[in-house]
């Protein structure tokens, strides 16, 4: 049987874009396209047929005219060619076709960008991701695994009239498409948190951070030339006339899923001394900090997480403080694909 070339046309919302996905095609992609336009790596035309580029001069006209911004379009249309055989489906992105719907219903019209031309960027951009997503996402993992959720209003050229018939289209080739590369049994996170003290907890947890946060000061006030080298310097020039009390301990680490376990792996530290932040330590210089708290290793004690600590953020999203515990819950009953859920009702 010969392979069969259809053109499709598929078009996003971004308000049907569900948090448990994990990102928003429809926020994110205009964002970062819009950016890659006014730096000239990627050019902007009038239409799939690319007749008339228009710079990024008159994008800007566009914006102010219209009163609008590209980078927060509510609307995407994806071109793509899709080549089937009885058992087999490969899907080639054309283009994007980028419009936004203004609240009194009128539509404004930004243009296409050629997908050849962010090819290359796309396999290696990671996509911003909320709490339900995975960390190491590109967007070359969301377009060629349709990870967002679409509406098919072309196939073969002609407009696709009703949902079941775009439904049906869906449901062919939905086994075809390549299979995630992840599963939420084996998933990651990039979590942001702090290490701080509260005097007034006197819990196990509490009593942790604190020994943490005094080993802290004392090995930067044993160690004035390390001090003065991670930043130091920006506070005194002489640390011997200088009290070092870190308050508090920013930790970023990735934390890896592998069925119902947990691995974390450190990435940076930032360190507060007197509420002003040092610069941050990489994984290597967080190793080479040569201090026990009791006979704990930093690296062991922070991989324990047998102390208090905030989460401040997870991926992209920012976590609110009265809100972090119901985040910690989730992932340690492992919800990780369903975490805003979960902490909205705790």
């Amino acid at each position: 049987m010969y392979a069969e070339e259809i053109p499709v046309l598929l078009f996003l919302n971004t308000y049907d874009q569900d948090d448990s996905l994990g990102f928003n095609l429809v926020q994110s992609l205009p964002e970062f396209v819009y950016d890659q336009i006014l730096d000239g790596k990627v050019i902007l035309w009038d239409s799939p047929k690319k007749e008339d580029r228009i710079e990024p001069k008159t994008l800007m006209q566009i914006e102010k005219y219209a009163a609008t911004s590209f980078k927060v379009t509510n609307q995407l249309f994806i071109y793509e060619k899709w080549i089937r055989e009885r058992k087999s489906l490969a899907i080639q992105t054309i283009g994007f076709y980028f419009s936004s719907k203004k609240p009194d219903g009128e539509e404004v019209a930004y243009g296409f960008v050629d997908y050849d031309e962010l090819d290359s960027v796309f396999q290696f951009t990671l996509v911003p991701s909320n709490a339900d997503g995975n960390c190491s996402m590109t967007y070359d993992d969301v377009l060629k695994q349709k990870l967002y959720n679409y509406n098919i209003v072309q196939y073969g050229g002609r407009r696709v009239e009703s949902v079941v018939e775009a439904i049906e289209v869906k449901n062919e080739i939905k086994p075809l498409l390549p299979l995630k590369k992840w599963s939420e049994k084996d998933d990651c996170k990039r979590v942001n948190y702090m290490i701080e003290d509260s005097a007034a907890s006197k819990g196990a947890a509490f009593v942790e951070s604190r020994r943490f946060l005094t080993a802290v000061s004392k090995y930067l006030t044993e160690t004035p030339e390390l001090f003065l080298n991670i930043g130091g310097d920006k506070l005194t020039n002489d640390p011997s006339k200088y009290k070092i009390t870190v308050n508090k301990v920013e930790m970023e680490e990735y934390w890896v899923r592998k069925e119902d376990n947990i691995d974390y792996s450190l990435y940076s530290m930032v360190i507060y001394v007197n509420n002003n932040p040092l610069n941050a330590l990489s994984l290597d210089e967080i190793q080479q900090l040569d201090f026990l708290i009791g006979f704990k290793s930093v690296n062991d004690f922070l991989k324990e997480k047998e102390f208090y600590f905030r989460i401040l953020r997870i991926n992209s999203q920012e976590i609110p403080a009265e809100k972090s515990a119901a985040y910690l819950n989730g992932i340690k009953e492992l919800r990780w694909s369903h975490l805003i859920e979960w902490a909205r009702y705790q």
